[in-house]
């Protein structure tokens, strides 16, 4: 469709499900006007499913992404450090849906993350206060939490896709760089918070950053 605004479209197909987000320019039909439309999905066999999209109440989503919900195994293969304020400034005190979004005038907090002899693909990176109320950030998008962003170097190259979600896959030593932004408590207690790595495989390794 050609202009407009682009809207999300969350579905889920089959069992133990799969959850996508579909984005699209939206032309005035899809948020407004009675036009109904339906997702196809064609499998590598050849069959199709399809479903009917539905419109969100007002006020609501169709669907929320979720943080990992596994227990989480300790693993000193996930070592995370905090370095500080900036270089870099990516980000603003809240959940952006585009790191194309304009970021604040504070540098962003920097930790370097090394996965040590680690193999396999990243689903999320999530950063949590151990008491659970302190702060947390993700690499999630549109679950309200907020952003993460990734890049290979200190001096930048974003990794994270533009909606803020990433996943990578890693083999053997791994380091990257993250970038949040800082809600005042992180900077001075980064010892008080964990790091999360959810793979694909299921797997949910943390571990404490360091200082």
């Amino acid at each position: 469709m050609d202009g407009g605004k682009s809207q999300p479209l969350a579905h889920e197909f089959g069992h133990g499900h799969k959850e996508f987000d579909l984005w699209l320019t939206d032309n005035g039909t899809i948020t407004e006007g009675d036009v109904k439309y339906k997702v196809l999905v064609v499998m590598s066999d050849g069959s199709i499913l399809e479903k009917d999209v539905v419109r969100a109440e007002e006020g609501k989503e169709v669907s929320k992404a979720r943080m990992p919900s596994g227990t989480a195994q300790v693993s000193d293969k996930i070592r995370a450090t905090y370095r500080g304020k900036g270089p870099m400034n990516y980000l603003k005190k809240a959940e952006v849906s585009s790191l194309l979004a304009s970021a604040d005038a504070n540098p962003d907090a920097h930790v370097l993350l090394k996965l040590i002899n680690t193999k396999g693909t990243i689903k999320s990176i999530t950063v949590k206060a151990k008491d659970g109320k302190s702060g947390t950030w993700d690499t999630i998008p549109g679950n309200g939490v907020w952003n993460i962003v990734v890049t290979r170097a200190a001096s930048g190259g974003i990794l994270s896709n533009t909606d803020g979600s990433f996943n990578m896959e890693v083999e053997g030593d791994t380091e990257l760089h993250l970038w949040l932004a800082d809600n005042g408590n992180l900077g001075v207690a980064p010892e008080k918070f964990e790091i999360f790595i959810a793979f694909e495989d299921g797997r949910l390794l943390k571990n404490t950053i360091r200082k």
